[in-house]
């Protein structure tokens, strides 16, 4: 196999990548593709769909180390992005190739039935715009070709099936205007107009070239002449007619007229001069009364619309003055800090209740109603500005005081603490204060229990020893005592 790849591998290449770069993902519409083996050449890699991706030149360049063949690098393929490797380009290169002739196949039964000019040229239209789209995407030259051919087929039997049936369509006109003719020299006018008439409409429903079309209308107007002289008889009625028809428009025309005014409903008066219109349109006339009746139709659709356009201009007046007013009202509207925001609010709604029973031009309405709800954006803003200042100043200040709340409660803890350690330190006074008093209290029973076998010469300093010990046990208790309110206070504070 050899090393380039071949036309048809480059163009599924560039259908299975979109028509994309597969390193960088650059359209390759205005770039140059270059086509690039993935496991190189030279290694034993084939030039193959699967070992090959489509590359914008500076892509390529840099695969091959900026150009340096013979210090080139591989690359894996999960670095081509953009390659597509999930998607199978053979199928949709064939896909996209077989969509164009399953398109092309669409006019092969194409059949001609009415507006045979117009459909051809629709047909051929639309045929010319699928092989344009065709010529503008990437195909296989081979392929190009065969499609090529398929599509002058197409064309080709376009017109075969175009040509037969405008024959077609002649041979069936030529045979009215026949039957045309035969029936004008015997059957009753009233009958033969019909007749004819109907004869001509179904001739008119065949598209024709114009040679043919001239020779038919031709007999069709040698037939009518038969009938031309049969009809004078019918002139007196015509006239009658187009009488009824004239007496029949006019009055309404007046009544129109006579209608006009600023308040009038000019929808209904169109739809009245609309009526005369359609209704000319089906009638026969006189050429003069046709021609006035259309003339003061002309003018009394001339005059709504003065009317209307007088009235228009009221309104814009209208408008324009609405809309300076309700300027005015909002026009200086400044809100700051310090501002009444009530009060700016009713100022906004004001002009919002004012608009509601005015006229404006919708594109003034829109705009102050922008700014009105702009204003009160601002209003909104500027005020939820002011309660966030307020909100953080007030969390300011409770945690300042949450702070000195925690810190109090830490002295309290600490003087809580104090208070029990001199609860037990009392306690613990109380204690040793009543076994001093104990001691005491025996050594005074000791004394009192000897002092009979005391003599005289020692019983009055036995005496003293016994006052000062009943002293100290009277210091004693009045100690014991205070401690013990004392203890008392301080358990009644915890």
């Amino acid at each position: 196999m050899g090393r380039l790849y071949s036309e048809k591998q480059k163009v599924i290449l560039w259908w299975r990548q979109d028509g994309q770069c597969g390193l960088c993902g650059k359209e390759m519409h205005s770039y140059k593709d270059e086509y690039h083996h993935i496991l190189r050449h030279k290694d034993g890699g084939e030039t193959s769909i699967d070992n090959g991706v489509m590359l914008c030149q500076s892509c390529h360049s840099r695969a091959h180390n900026n150009g340096k063949y013979k210090d080139s690098f591989s690359l894996n393929y999960d670095e081509f992005k953009y390659a597509n490797f999930s998607k199978s380009g053979i199928s949709i290169y064939n896909d996209k190739l077989q969509s164009f002739k399953y398109r092309l196949d669409e006019y092969k039964n194409i059949s001609f039935d009415i507006k045979l000019f117009d459909l051809k040229k629709e047909t051929t239209q639309s045929l010319y715009l699928i092989m344009n789209e065709f010529k503008s995407i990437r195909f296989d030259k081979t392929d190009k070709n065969n499609l090529f051919d398929k599509f002058n087929e197409m064309k080709n039997n376009i017109n075969e099936k175009f040509n037969k049936k405008m024959k077609d369509n002649y041979d069936k006109s030529y045979n009215l205007t026949c039957e045309a003719q035969n029936m004008a020299r015997s059957i009753e006018l009233k009958k033969g107009v019909d007749t004819l008439k109907n004869i001509q409409n179904q001739v008119k429903k065949y598209m024709l070239n114009k040679k043919d079309r001239d020779e038919v209308f031709k007999r069709f107007q040698e037939a009518w002449g038969i009938l031309n002289k049969r009809k004078k008889i019918e002139q007196d009625k015509y006239l009658k007619e187009t009488k009824e028809n004239f007496n029949h428009c006019m009055p309404k025309l007046k009544t129109v007229e006579s209608n006009i005014n600023q308040y009038a409903d000019f929808k209904q008066l169109r739809e009245d001069l609309k009526y005369v219109q359609s209704y000319m349109k089906c009638k026969k006339y006189k050429r003069e009364d046709r021609e006035l009746l259309f003339k003061t139709t002309n003018n009394l659709f001339d005059k709504i619309y003065k009317v209307q356009q007088n009235n228009q201009r009221e309104y814009e007046r209208e408008c324009e003055n609405n809309k300076i007013y309700t300027l005015d009202m909002i026009n200086g509207f400044y809100v700051s800090e310090d501002s009444d925001f009530n009060a700016k609010r009713e100022v906004l709604k004001k002009a919002q209740s004012y608009m509601k029973g005015k006229k404006y031009k919708k594109e003034d309405r829109n705009y102050i109603f922008k700014k009105i709800q702009d204003y009160f954006d601002d209003v909104f803003r500027i005020q939820n500005k002011v309660r966030e200042r307020k909100q953080e100043a007030w969390e300011e200040k409770q945690r300042l005081y949450k702070q000195k709340q925690e810190e109090w409660e830490q002295k309290q803890r600490e003087w809580k603490e104090r208070l029990r350690e001199n609860i037990q330190r009392t306690k613990e006074n109380i204690s040793k204060s009543e076994q001093f008093l104990y001691t005491l209290e025996g050594k005074l029973s000791d004394k009192r229990y000897k002092l009979s076998s005391v003599s005289d010469k020692w019983k009055n300093d036995f005496m003293d020893q016994m006052y000062s010990l009943e002293n100290k046990i009277a210091d004693v208790k009045d100690q014991i005592y205070v401690k013990t309110q004392k203890l008392y206070d301080m358990q009644s504070k915890l």
